[in-house]
């Protein structure tokens, strides 16, 4: 069993999810220090045996004897972003800030104790960078339950039910709507997509704060076939998988895209913006394609051309063996339960201290 603490909890409650929300990563600090005073009383941590601590920005003294931590991105790479796009000067701030923030907290629990996992391998090169130096790690990709998302049975049925043209050609993206992920540069190259391919649709999923910006930037552009769905049920996102075509994803920075690996999963031959962590999926699968959403008409060219081709007729099989052989939930949990049994806090058969 899993006992949840965050600042929304769900079994426990810390920190104030509203702060977060209004002051961004200080808030998050501010969780952080909530837990570690919550946690200080040595009784109370008595009731678990494990710790498992996500991107954890602890101010002071980590409360914890041993844990798994797993990062699953850095500010030195979202920074490094914000740079690249010629982001608000707030940001730009923001980001430098929280720089040198976040490498004086991850610093302070780098011990032989504690140990690390990241969702991709190049969040440990940016904590490197930083001068954050770990001397075990594990890079365990975010896992996704393929008898959950999955290819359609009858698509036809399910557009139907969904309200989608049988014979229109979807791409989906699926993720937050935040600068990083580029949602404009995605809408101008679906514009020149749409000029050449008249069946062409494209459905965007997700909430974040362009939301309400992006609804009516794809409003304004008079494009049509353009759905921005917001935030959909697991239950909907699945069954928006299985009905689209492609997958479409234009982000400047990535740590490894849940979504990316659900498509797949889905058998969507994903179309991914020119980032190393995206390039490295497309490589190691065999399947997708990479483009510069920079140039929104380079990048729907480089899209028609693939559309059209035999490897992508053949390359949504080839996705959806590649998450299976290697990132599905049962095999990423295997591997999270043997380092969390390391570091367990109790002994497994006296149910004593360790």
């Amino acid at each position: 069993s899993c006992t949840v603490c965050s600042p929304t909890g769900p079994d426990i409650t810390l920190g104030s999810y509203g702060a977060v929300q209004k002051f961004g990563a200080l808030g998050i600090i501010y969780f952080w220090y909530k837990v570690t005073r919550y946690f200080s009383n040595a009784d109370r941590i008595k009731e678990w045996d494990a710790v498992w601590l996500h991107s954890p920005l602890f101010p002071g003294r980590c409360p914890f004897d041993r844990a798994v931590v797993t990062i699953h991105t850095t500010y030195k790479g979202l920074r490094g972003m914000i740079q690249k796009l010629g982001g608000s000067l707030f940001l730009k701030t923001y980001y430098a800030f929280m720089e040198p923030v976040e490498r004086y907290c991850l610093k302070h629990i780098v011990n032989e104790n504690n140990l690390f996992t990241c969702v991709s391998p190049y969040v440990f090169s940016e904590m490197e960078k930083q001068g954050i130096e770990i001397k075990e790690s594990s890079y365990i990709p975010v896992g996704v339950d393929t008898d959950v998302f999955k290819p359609a049975t009858d698509k036809a049925r399910l557009r139907d039910e969904l309200n989608i043209d049988e014979n229109a050609l979807v791409l989906l993206y699926v993720g937050r709507l935040t600068y990083q992920k580029k949602p404009h540069a995605m809408i101008d190259t679906f514009a020149q997509i749409k000029n050449k391919i008249s069946d062409a649709m494209l459905i965007i999923a997700g909430g974040g704060e362009l939301l309400e910006l992006t609804k009516r930037y794809a409003k304004t552009s008079g494009v049509q076939d353009i759905r921005v769905a917001g935030y959909v049920s697991d239950e909907m996102l699945a069954r928006l998988y299985a009905a689209a075509d492609f997958f479409i994803m234009s982000s400047q920075y990535e740590g490894q895209p849940q979504a990316l690996i659900e498509a797949m999963a889905a058998g969507l031959p994903p179309i991914l913006s020119d980032i190393p962590i995206l390039k490295q999926m497309v490589v190691e699968s065999g399947a997708g394609t990479i483009v510069d959403f920079d140039s929104p008409s380079q990048a729907a060219t480089q899209i028609e051309d693939y559309i059209f081709s035999t490897k992508a007729q053949d390359d949504g099989k080839t996705a959806r063996i590649y998450i299976e052989d290697n990132m599905s939930a049962t095999s990423s949990a295997e591997k999270y339960l043997e380092l969390l049994s390391r570091v367990r806090l109790t002994d497994l058969h006296t149910g004593e201290r360790v």
